[in-house]
């Protein structure tokens, strides 16, 4: 679910302070990958838009380096008693040599995509990665979530003067246990649960921390998440 914030114009004064460049030697980390699964569902579209972007860490100052599999694939299935009554199979591809990105192989004798239909069954979604001779492995199903009630600007601050407030307004899904993870943009994330809001409209304040252009449009989306990837987070 996905709101658009248009905001509004807010003055607001800027002090300037003098800084200080100072040089620190950090030690080396041992290269780890780095594996970017999240895939947004838009359930009227026909096809889940999966896309997994593989990267090597890096030092603190240093952007993470794309990096190629020997092979990515996603498994799906549906099991019941401990018996697999429905299964699929998605073959991924490199959008180009050394991008580091995945999606659906096009060239594959049969159609990789996976359906939006499987999310309306119970499958097992597991990510199999191939890389440098070893086996990553990762498992989740799909988790919904609710709709965005309403979005809008606040005029509120937390440490300062140059920060935005948007205010968020959503109503929980009532005899679930929920988890959900808003995205801000700008790689801003925030995760939360129902516990004490379980079936109730609740309403929360973001602090951006910048003040933006008048006109600044800003995308605020909200997806489902699990109780392992929010305790990550």
């Amino acid at each position: 679910m996905k709101r658009i914030l248009l905001l509004s114009f807010i003055f607001t004064s800027l002090l300037v302070s003098c800084e200080d460049v100072i040089d620190v030697d950090l030690p080396d980390q041992d290269t780890r990958l780095v594996v970017n699964g999240l895939i947004r569902v838009d359930e009227t579209e026909p096809y889940v838009p999966v896309e997994i972007s593989l990267s090597l860490s890096s030092n603190f100052f240093e952007e993470n380096v794309p990096t190629s599999a020997e092979s990515v694939l996603i498994t799906y299935e549906e099991i019941e008693d401990n018996v697999v009554i429905n299964q699929g199979t998605s073959n991924l591809a490199e959008t180009s040599p050394g991008s580091g990105v995945y999606v659906p192989d096009p060239n594959f004798s049969s159609d990789q995509r996976i359906p939006t239909t499987t999310l309306d069954r119970d499958y097992v979604y597991t990510l199999f990665i191939r890389h440098q001779g070893r086996l990553y492995l990762a498992q989740t199903k799909y988790v919904r979530t609710v709709p965005i009630n309403s979005v809008r600007q606040g005029t509120g601050s937390l440490f300062g003067d140059n920060e935005t407030e948007i205010i968020v307004n959503y109503t929980d899904q009532p005899d679930v246990d929920n988890y959900y993870l808003f995205d801000f943009g700008f790689g801003e994330y925030l995760v939360t649960e129902d516990e004490f809001y379980q079936g109730q409209e609740f309403e929360f304040s973001f602090f951006y921390e910048e003040s933006f252009e008048p006109g600044t449009v800003l995308d605020i989306s909200v997806m489902g998440s699990d109780q392992t990837f929010y305790n990550y987070m």
